[in-house]
């Protein structure tokens, strides 16, 4: 089995660069659009996965020597995977424990950082296996592959899916998902000491094992899927937790379009700390957010949507964003309090308007929120929309 460490999807360091990069964006126009092109550049990589399968990785031990670690570029977007178990002298008995760390990052000038990591729990050897050190070591690689294979896997689905119901994205890429993993636990991975084959296992159970990895498909696979619908208007959407604060992020009110993709979990989590695969607490933090797709379900008619955001075990502090992209006229976004009682159907036709802006700002006693778009109009009709969600 496998246990999630830092949630759902994968959070961005919160590195210094990061924070410039993420400022331009808030600040609406130009800046929006650059942030969340750039970010889907790991959609690039995720063809290159897919073309290339195994070769696509270079294979090698860990810092120090411990676990094993893979790396895969197009030269461009990287994906870095790194195993490690953790020492005999902490485990009296199996099944052995240890961490897996997943890490896509994009390069400089305009670094950015996504990281997640689980806890794995292997499954029991057989009785003839002594947990030694050497079978200690052995255990790594062939987890490793299983991971890397998993990922193979994973994307090859997802880019071969027919999108056909942009309503039913989201779940279509989650059950491809589960698929990935029930195929690849049922392959046997083999165990080698000094060249011997020791034993054959299924190590963990993959359709548990990446929870954290949902976030994985809305990078890589949802902006070549949506070029393949013929629809007017297309909107992705970033949210991004950086309070003390856990927040639900709901879409209370659709007026018209269809959400392609969304959080399966409306949990935000507030900002944390990661430890990678060779068990060291990251030095920056990271912030988590979500993502959400949208699009027309016909030609002749828009996008339109409003936000709650809400902080867990705090009253009276919840801030709802209206996102209005019109077939005909300019789009609009706004943000403010929604009251007691909202009427969200009411609060979306009163605010839906465009007010000529490309950012908005609302804050209350526990933080500040951000909302920005790229464009007013035009742009090709594909729409970048970045909220922020800042301490005070």
């Amino acid at each position: 089995m496998a246990t999630p460490k830092t949630g759902n999807g994968i959070p961005s360091l919160n590195t210094e660069v990061w924070r410039l990069v993420y400022g331009q964006a808030l600040g609406g126009g130009q800046g929006t659009a650059a942030y969340l092109s750039h970010i889907q550049r790991f959609a690039d990589l995720a063809d290159y996965l897919q073309r290339n399968g195994d070769s696509a990785y270079q294979v090698s031990p860990g810092p120090d020597d411990n676990g094993y670690q893979a790396v895969a570029t197009d030269g461009t977007a990287t994906l870095h995977l790194g195993i490690s178990l953790e020492p005999l002298s902490r485990q009296d008995d199996p099944p052995v424990r240890g961490t897996a760390t997943v890490r896509l990052s994009l390069p400089n000038p305009y670094q950015i950082i996504k990281y997640a990591e689980f806890g794995i729990v292997l499954g029991e050897l057989p009785p003839q296996i002594v947990l030694t050190e050497q079978v200690w070591r052995a255990l790594m690689q062939p987890l490793l592959s299983r991971l890397t294979a998993f990922i193979r896997e994973a994307v090859s689905r997802w880019l071969s899916i027919e999108p056909d119901d942009p309503a039913a994205l989201g779940e279509t890429l989650d059950d491809a998902t589960a698929e990935a993993a029930e195929a690849v636990a049922e392959e046997a991975a083999e165990v080698e000491v000094e060249g011997e084959v020791i034993a054959e296992l299924a190590f963990v159970d993959l359709s548990a094992a990446f929870p954290p990895l949902a976030g994985l498909a809305l990078l890589a696979a949802v902006p070549l899927l949506l070029a393949l619908l013929a629809k007017n208007f297309l909107l992705h959407l970033e949210i991004t937790n950086m309070t003390e604060l856990d927040i639900d992020v709901t879409v209370p009110y659709q007026d018209e379009g269809a959400l392609t993709v969304r959080p399966k979990d409306s949990l935000v989590p507030q900002m944390g700390y990661a430890t990678d695969a060779w068990g060291d607490r990251t030095t920056v933090r990271v912030a988590y957010q979500a993502t959400f797709s949208a699009m027309n379900k016909s030609g002749f008619s828009g996008i339109g949507f409003v936000l709650g955001i809400s902080p867990r075990d705090v009253e009276g502090q919840d801030v709802c964003a209206v996102i209005s992209i019109p077939w005909l006229t300019d789009n609009g976004i706004w943000l403010g309090d929604p009251g007691d009682s909202p009427d969200w159907e009411q609060i979306y036709n009163d605010h839906s308007s465009s007010s000529g802006e490309l950012h908005t700002q609302f804050g209350n006693r526990k933080f500040l929120v951000d909302l920005a778009i790229d464009a007013l109009s035009g742009n090709n009709d594909e729409y970048h929309c970045v909220l922020g969600i800042r301490p005070i």
